[in-house]
């Protein structure tokens, strides 16, 4: 394979290998889908488009990877890429045993974890008890687990949602994180525009849950952010989010009678996002990838994705066109509040935050 010497947008790429998962979370419906998963061969080769499209970061996600039962092999051929300067895991840590057969390429030095934390270790066991966010409780205890084993030995990565029930103890969530070696990111649980009800299927969890914060949450809210922007004065490169990224969690965090302000129209494609459907083409054998819309869009394949070869610099050329027309896009852009707003304003240099 030729080295790869055009300069590519796409350098990473995220990837739900598999949408099985062995958990059943509160407003995520992945391990509902098909028990698919794709085939190794298929996998190494889509490794080396991806390489040649530019991919140098790769992140693997679900579903929940662990259950990809080729994932050793995968990580194993990343770890011998030298195109690839890292690569990171983001699971739910339940699965122990599959996490330590995968733990040496973890700690090669291109490998990296990604796992979630919610609450602290005892307000997880007070939830499990109480029977309230049971799910995301456990998913946090093994987060926790992880991070004591992995958090001085690779990088790591705690995900944390910010709702109703934690949104006073993020930042000491936070300040244990990055004392175990972790860094920290975050995002808010916020509602739709309509209906108040959104089924997404990755981070964020419908109104009825009762867990996301509201107007009456503002002022701990606003208390919770200003420590975190202390803590990353402090420890600028633990705390992921940026003051202005904070400071927009603050705004979305609204009564829900008060339509979502942003809006990520217009924006392109975030990154290169790819679902656990790829295979041959049946037209000219190359790999067929199907795009992700984004992890906020139920059924978000791209409806009209192309089954080209990701190296030809034309069709990458075209991925935010096909992306913005996808009527799957559009319903999203019309209808929903999500962090990727945010995300893809904060993007922006020329953004300014105003009160």
């Amino acid at each position: 394979m030729k080295k790869n010497t055009n300069q590519s947008d796409l350098s990473f790429c995220q990837w739900e290998l598999t949408t099985v998962c062995n958990m059943n979370c509160e407003g995520c419906r992945v391990s509902q889908r098909s028990s698919e998963q794709p085939k190794i061969d298929i996998v190494l080769r889509s490794v080396d488009d991806l390489i040649a499209s530019g991919v140098v970061n790769l992140e693997i996600i679900g579903g929940e990877p662990l259950m990809y039962e080729h994932l050793l092999i995968l990580l194993k051929y990343l770890n011998g890429k030298k195109e690839i300067k890292r690569f990171a895991v983001l699971t739910n840590a339940t699965m122990a045993d599959r996490l330590q057969e995968i733990k040496p390429e973890l700690l090669s030095g291109k490998g990296s974890l990604v796992v979630s934390i919610n609450y602290r270790e005892e307000q997880c066991e007070e939830l499990i008890r109480s029977g309230e966010d049971v799910a995301m409780a456990k998913k946090s205890l093994a987060g926790w687990k992880a991070l004591k084993e992995f958090g001085n030995r690779c990088p790591v990565r705690v995900n944390c949602v910010i709702n109703s029930l934690n949104v006073a103890n993020v930042p000491e969530i936070a300040w244990e994180v990055m004392r175990m070696g972790g860094s920290f990111s975050f995002c808010p649980l916020i509602y739709k525009r309509q209906n108040y009800n959104s089924g997404l299927n990755f981070t964020f969890r419908s109104s009825d849950i009762g867990l996301a914060p509201t107007k009456q949450h503002e002022k701990a809210l606003r208390e919770t952010m200003a420590e975190l922007l202390r803590l990353k004065k402090n420890h600028p490169k633990k705390i992921i989010p940026t003051e202005e990224y904070m400071e927009m969690i603050v705004q979305s965090c609204k009564d829900p009678e008060d339509p979502y302000q942003f809006s990520c129209r217009g924006k392109g494609i975030p990154y290169l996002r790819i679902s656990s459907k790829i295979g041959k083409s049946f037209r000219d054998g190359k790999i067929a990838f199907k795009l992700k819309a984004c992890s906020d869009v139920e059924g978000s394949e791209i409806s009209k994705l192309v089954t080209s070869d990701l190296r030809d610099p034309y069709i990458r050329k075209k991925l935010s066109l096909i992306y913005q027309g996808d009527p799957e896009v559009t319903r999203c852009i019309e209808e929903e509040g999500c962090i990727w707003s945010v995300t893809h304003i904060l993007s922006q240099k020329k953004y300014k935050f105003k009160a």
